[in-house]
Parts: C-alpha cells; sequence; structure tokens
C-alpha cells in the first residue's frame, strides 16, 4: 500500500478517497502509515495474518495493540517453555475451525507480547 501511495503521489493522481484501509502481508510501518494517511486522508488499519491461519488479529480506530480472533485461532506467547503475558514470547498458535488439516500449538517463527 505504501507504493500505491508514493505512485499516487508522484503522478498527482486525484479522486481516490477510500473510507479506510486495510493493509496486510508486511510490517506496517510509523512512516508507511503516515504516508498512507497522508496521500488518501483515511484511516489505516492494520490485519495480522499468515498463510497457515490467515487473519489472526487485528487493529481497531484506537491504534493501541491487535485484537487476536479468539473464536477461531488459539494463540499463546512461550518464553522459557512457559505462557507469558506482557513480555515477549514466540508466537505458538492452534487453529480451532481447521478440522481437516489442524495445526496445534504451531510454532510461527513470530515474537509477540500478549496483554491479558
Amino acid at each position: 500500500m505504501r507504493l500505491t501511495s508514493e505512485s499516487v503521489q508522484e503522478k498527482n493522481i486525484a479522486g481516490i478517497t477510500p473510507k479506510l484501509i486495510f493493509t496486510r502481508a508486511e510490517l506496517l510501518t510509523g512512516k508507511d502509515r503516515k504516508q498512507i494517511n497522508e496521500v488518501f486522508d483515511t484511516g489505516v488499519i492494520d490485519l495480522y495474518g499468515t498463510a497457515e491461519f490467515g487473519v489472526l488479529a487485528w487493529e481497531c480506530k484506537k491504534h493501541q495493540g491487535y485484537h487476536i480472533n479468539s473464536d477461531i485461532i488459539l494463540v499463546e506467547a512461550i518464553k522459557d517453555n512457559q505462557q507469558v503475558h506482557g513480555e515477549e514470547g514466540q508466537a505458538i498458535c492452534t487453529d480451532l475451525t481447521n478440522y481437516t488439516m489442524p495445526f496445534i500449538r504451531y510454532a510461527l517463527g513470530d515474537i509477540v507480547i500478549l496483554s491479558k
């Protein structure tokens, strides 16, 4: 989306006025969010997803972290073989809806900080 916003800005394209923009697939930096917001003059909501699980979590308009889709996925933060909250841990996920090929306590390789 950052590249799209840069292209729109460079080509001076007008009239693109989305109500909201959702980003996903790459880390959304503060600089990228600012660029997208300035070009399109709208809010940006980031989604956290993976190929294995789809969208795991999403930002709300407050941008104070991500809300886990807890009805379809269980996300744990594991550090030293213990579940942790409020500190960094490895993201371990269990799919609650895939009965054909379930992922149970699957290590994503991402580091997360979970709040209670």
